[in-house]
């Protein structure tokens, strides 16, 4: 989002594996925030959604499931 020639807010939302631990996690999300920054000096914040794997998996297959009930003429 571009809030002006110099602040610009990078929001993400990012899928983890289960399994990784929680400093792994934060270590990332370090990693991440200060790489964007370092390559867009203009970006002044960033919000970073950690979301499991399997989360974003099922929220696939739902999508899919609505896609084809909607193909099919069907409400779910």
């Amino acid at each position: 989002m571009h809030f002006g020639p110099r602040d610009v807010l990078v929001a993400l939302s990012l899928d983890f594996n289960d399994r990784m631990q929680a400093a792994s996690v934060e270590e990332t999300v370090t990693s991440i925030e200060r790489a964007i920054k370092r390559a867009h000096p203009e970006v002044t914040r960033v919000f970073i959604e950690a979301q499991s794997f399997d989360a974003h998996r099922r929220s696939i297959e739902r999508a899919k499931q609505i896609a084809a009930s909607e193909t099919a003429g069907q409400s779910v």
